[in-house]
């Protein structure tokens, strides 16, 4: 097996394998999905629910709501504070 150099990161005396794993959206949702099926939950759910939930959270622990603007990734604070 041949492994390309710029894979590897050397740690001391370790060599650790440098991976990176992107899913595609729709990996994603089938697996929400999925789980909410498994759960028996009988709302809606999908991976803007968590965006959502996650923001929602963020702001009852009083979290400033410019930081939830950028951890969003929302160029307009209006987006955010839908």
């Amino acid at each position: 097996m041949s492994i390309h150099k710029s894979k590897y990161s050397l740690l001391g005396d370790l060599s650790v394998l440098i991976r990176r794993h992107h899913l595609d959206q729709s990996a994603i949702n089938r697996a929400i999905k999925k789980a909410v099926r498994q759960t028996n939950i009988a709302k809606k759910v999908s991976a803007h629910t968590f965006r959502h939930s996650f923001a929602t959270h963020l702001l009852q622990r009083g979290t400033d709501i410019r930081t939830i603007q950028s951890l969003l990734g929302h160029k307009d604070l209006e987006t955010t504070m839908l």
